[in-house]
């Protein structure tokens, strides 16, 4: 029995990060993001072999989730929706895609990603930048 409780204390002892990379061919990464700067995302993720960082290319990224849990404990929210076009849509010029960031209460921010530090998510221009709190997921165009 006294085995058992210390095997239970020793499960919930363990670190669980919830941040998740997920590239482009749908492989998903957990781990804690440490940053991004010039292109690159380095995560911090654990393994029975012990702890490693992983370093992914932005260009090979499709979805950046942010957890302040230590866990991922549901589904990610809902980023697209796909319909039929509108009948009364006109044809307009397409703008040039941007990232978006997903903040918490699903407000979209578009946004050039230009970095990650442990505070914020940093969009190019003045001004944008992101508690890494309120950021719940970012979804990065192809590069």
């Amino acid at each position: 029995m006294r085995l058992l409780t210390y095997l239970v204390l020793a499960l919930f002892a363990i670190p669980a990060f919830g941040d998740t990379v997920t590239t482009r061919d749908n492989v998903s990464v957990n781990g804690k993001l440490i940053e991004m700067k010039t292109g690159v995302v380095g995560l911090e993720t654990h393994s029975p072999q012990g702890t490693e960082q992983r370093y992914i290319t932005l260009d090979n990224i499709a979805a950046i989730e942010f957890n302040s849990a230590l866990y991922n404990s549901a589904a990610p929210p809902k980023v697209f929706a796909i319909a039929p076009p509108s009948p009364s849509a006109s044809v307009q010029k397409t703008p040039t895609p941007a990232d978006t960031v997903v903040l918490r209460g699903n407000e979209r921010k578009d946004c050039k990603l230009a970095g990650i530090t442990s505070a914020a998510v940093v969009c190019e221009g003045k001004g944008n930048q992101y508690s890494r709190i309120l950021v719940i997921r970012i979804q990065v165009v192809p590069r």
